[in-house]
């Protein structure tokens, strides 16, 4: 279905385990046209290294599956990830005017308080698909959270105080999706650099990692690596190792 500049097909379900499963599915029948799988709720939704995303109705949960022509490099892949993240917090503010931040590599933040997230799968063999999982605490409120959690999370209807069109929120992602992949095709990252830094929540912020020791953050290089520098040595931290940080300070 034509949306703005470009052509997605949607996918409706009531219910799945997860979107993220059912996207995959779909990469082995879909003539390679992007699709974009929506489910009011997911059962067994999951995040980056397999935790539980509670994903109950109301909220955006959904999985875009893009096919490629050819295979991207690991280094576009990183970058990738950081540009679905970016698209992600650009419509937040275009539509709706959220000024959302990131908290590396993959959490969407807004106030200190988890907003949502996405989870990147890449699928290469006789075809190429990016998987994009996004999960967005839209038409919920903090009341639908379990109690456990609800200090930590906040929703689009907590901040706005009105609902909000999923549909509309999706396809507009989808849009800044498309054009990050373009530019990520063509091996131009600095741009996406500069702004993922200006919104990452670490950037220029004291970190604690679990070797005891305290870093500056010089936000991400031109490899994609998170920099940080401690008073005897520089880390550089892949996405894979974001459990190393135990803690950030709000400290410059």
């Amino acid at each position: 279905m034509p949306y703005t500049r470009h052509s997605v097909h949607v996918v409706y379900y009531t219910s799945v385990k997860s979107t993220m499963d059912v996207a995959f599915n779909h990469t082995k029948i879909i003539d390679k046209k992007p699709v974009l799988i929506l489910a009011e709720e997911q059962t067994e939704g999951r995040g980056r290294n397999e935790p539980v995303w509670h994903s109950p109705k109301g909220g955006l949960w959904g999985t875009y599956a893009i096919p490629l022509t050819k295979a991207l490099s690991k280094e576009q892949l990183t970058f990738f990830h950081y540009g679905a993240n970016i698209a992600v917090v650009r419509v937040l503010k275009q539509l709706y005017k959220i000024e959302a931040d990131i908290k590396w590599p993959n959490d969407i933040f807004w106030s200190n308080k988890k907003l949502g997230g996405i989870l990147l799968e890449y699928i290469s063999g006789n075809q190429f698909f990016l998987l994009v999982g996004i999960g967005l605490n839209t038409n919920i409120r903090n009341s639908d959270f379990p109690p456990a959690i609800r200090e930590f999370v906040i929703s689009m209807q907590d901040i706005l105080k009105l609902g909000i069109s999923n549909k509309e929120l999706a396809l507009h992602i989808y849009d800044q999706l498309h054009s990050i992949l373009l530019l990520i095709q063509k091996n131009k990252f600095s741009n996406i650099i500069k702004e993922y830094n200006k919104k990452c929540t670490y950037f220029k912020k004291r970190l604690k990692l679990d070797d005891n020791n305290e870093y500056f953050c010089l936000g991400i290089n031109k490899v994609g690596k998170l920099v940080l520098e401690g008073n005897k040595q520089k880390v550089y931290l892949k996405i894979d190792d974001s459990d190393t940080i135990i803690k950030g300070k709000n400290t410059s």
